[in-house]
């Protein structure tokens, strides 16, 4: 990778599992990280009306709900990192936070250490909750957030590895206090397990609740904060070349493109892309010691849904573990690996992973939905992740759940957008369901139970295109290739749809063009490309492409063969009618034949 940029590629990851990497280089998953920590997670309340309010806006509201959150949980990681937390991982709407004692410590060091951070933790809870609670997001919505503290022993581990892609998360006493913790919260509250009120009962005040949790009502005492960067022995950027292939292994692949390019603010589109809810019977939240064989055993689960995700190049987007259980997100369509059928593909690893999960004896609940969600980097600039938002992302949670509570066998739901996505041909049969109520949906939901057919599909791997389900609009540019000898190409679409990198799409076929032409010919290859956000009342994520040509009926004289992309943002331009608007700019250029 080149031109990497160093502060993006680290805030991807957490300093606790840079540190492990870079100590442990030349070691192969699986891997365990043991420590004592103290733990957080807070969870916004508010998201899912959030959610429902800007559903309603079309594919736009998805990108406006990233930007509202991204907004709140950037105010979250400020007042976490400057008590010396590290976002360990974000779950959608809630984040994961350790704070870990520094190696080199003996036994009444480390504890005097994690009683520190327990103060420090809610110390910096009480911050976050008097700053931000029922903070108004949007006219009538408001976010607030609850917060579980916990503290004793963790692992972090380390396992996965195929194609070279590992996965991490973090289980343990501490996960399991700070999950309960949350669950006994109300909007507003910061619930602490009975051992982290016995690290900071001198300090804080607090309300007795059931087993002995304890709401926190007042700070008596203050404590001096640490951020997690002073903290930390961070990389510097001329240990690039050795560390970067050590964290890449951590971090999904479509986000990499842009961190090569030091594009991170293009990192966020819209994309129609099928999403897989997964939830895997192996709760590890509350495991207190993993063992060699345990550890074999839940590689072989891990193994187990990288395979069945990558056979039809999906992208493994999350793993999460709480009480519930193990949760993962898988996402097929989005870079670097994109496809004409990729419901199908999303179903067919589906309908894989639950026949493997069967084979080792884990129960497995499946949702998957399709439809149009935001991805991008999620979080802050110190401490992020490369994640989808939308709709389709709340449904397929849903429907998991269904399966799970409500039907109680292992299985595979899906919504209707997925079902019409798939062709006739498919190796899929649909059951359909009786409708059913979700929560955050008013209406009722039509879903079916995918099962095998007869024979499976086989495939062959395709590189990814970002023009995939664009072909129409490159004919346009192509046939403009063929019959103008210069033209201005505009082209309109909602924020988020892609337009850069079609962009850079037309800018290939315009290079295809000139190269296939014969050395000696005169014909004039110019071309000019603008992008402009359509306006909002224009058909959800489609692009309007407009050849601005030359009609003034004078031929210009023959010229050598030449090309110049002009790269043009209409954000300043954008009015009633766009397309005077770059006439009026790109006329004259037009007239003269001279770009």
């Amino acid at each position: 990778m080149s031109s990497i940029d160093v502060n993006a590629l680290q805030s991807l990851l957490p300093q606790a599992v840079i540190q492990f990497a870079l100590k442990h280089h030349d070691a192969q998953p699986p891997l365990k990280q043991p420590f004592h920590t103290v733990a957080l997670f807070a969870d916004v309340s508010g998201f899912t009306k959030l959610s429902e309010a800007f559903a309603s806006k079309g594919p736009q509201g998805a990108e406006e709900l990233a930007f509202f959150l991204n907004r709140y949980m950037e105010q979250l990681v400020r007042h976490i990192a400057r008590a010396g937390g590290d976002v360990f991982k974000f779950a959608g709407d809630a984040m994961l936070v350790l704070w870990v004692p520094p190696e080199g410590l003996d036994e009444d060091g480390i504890k005097k250490e994690i009683r520190t951070m327990a103060h420090r933790a809610v110390q910096a809870s009480i911050a976050i909750q008097n700053e931000l609670h029922s903070a108004e997001i949007t006219d009538g919505v408001t976010l607030s957030v609850k917060i579980g503290i916990g503290v004793g022993n963790a692992t972090v581990l380390h396992v996965g590895g195929v194609y070279a892609r590992v996965e991490y998360f973090a289980c343990g006493i501490p996960l399991m206090q700070a999950f309960k913790s949350e669950e006994k919260a109300t909007q507003g509250d910061i619930i602490v397990s009975p051992d982290v009120w016995d690290c900071v009962k001198d300090s804080f005040d607090g309300d007795i609740l059931d087993e002995d949790y304890v709401r926190i009502t007042k700070q008596t005492q203050t404590i001096r904060n640490r951020s997690v960067k002073a903290g930390g022995n961070k990389v510097m950027s001329g240990d690039v070349h050795d560390f970067q292939p050590l964290l890449e292994k951590y971090i999904p692949a479509a986000v990499l493109p842009y961190l090569t390019r030091c594009q991170n603010s293009w990192s966020g589109e819209l994309r129609l892309v099928t999403v897989l809810f997964v939830n895997v019977g192996v709760n590890l939240s509350n495991v207190q010691t993993i063992d060699e064989t345990s550890l074999s055993w839940i590689q072989t689960v891990i193994q187990c849904i990288q395979r069945s995700i990558y056979r039809y190049e999906g992208s493994l987007n999350k793993f999460l573990v709480d009480d519930k259980g193990s949760n993962v997100i898988a996402v097929f369509g989005v870079p670097p690996l994109a496809h004409n059928d990729d419901a199908t593909r999303g179903l067919l690893a589906a309908l894989k992973l639950l026949r493997k999960m069967r084979g080792l004896g884990v129960k497995c609940f499946i949702g998957v939905t399709s439809g149009l969600v935001y991805t991008g980097l999620l979080g802050s600039g110190t401490s992020r992740e490369y994640g989808v938002l939308g709709d389709a992302v709340n449904l397929a949670a849903r429907l998991m759940y269904k399966q799970k509570s409500d039907f109680k066998v292992p299985g595979v739901i899906c919504d209707t957008t997925t079902q019409e996505l798939i062709p006739s041909d498919a190796p899929i049969r649909f059951d359909p369901l009786a409708p059913f109520l979700v929560k955050g949906k008013a209406n009722l939901i039509h879903a079916f139970a995918p099962k095998y057919s007869e024979q499976v599909m086989g495939y062959q791997p395709q590189s990814h295109y970002y023009d995939i389900g664009r072909e129409a609009y490159l004919s346009v540019v192509e046939k403009a290739l063929i019959k103008e000898s210069s033209f201005v190409l505009l082209v309109e679409s909602v924020i988020g749809s892609g337009k850069t990198y079609f962009l850079e799409s037309i800018v290939n076929a315009i290079n295809k063009y000139v190269a296939m032409k014969p050395a000696a010919t005169t014909c004039s290859a110019d071309a000019s490309i603008a992008s402009s956000p359509a306006s909002s009342s224009g058909p959800a994520a489609a692009m309007s492409i407009t050849v601005l040509a030359d009609t003034t009926g004078e031929v210009a004289a023959p010229q050598p063969m030449r090309r110049r992309v002009i790269w043009a943002n209409a954000h300043h331009y954008t009015q009633s009618d766009n397309i005077d608007i770059w006439l009026a700019i790109f006329g004259d250029l037009l007239q003269r034949n001279t770009f």
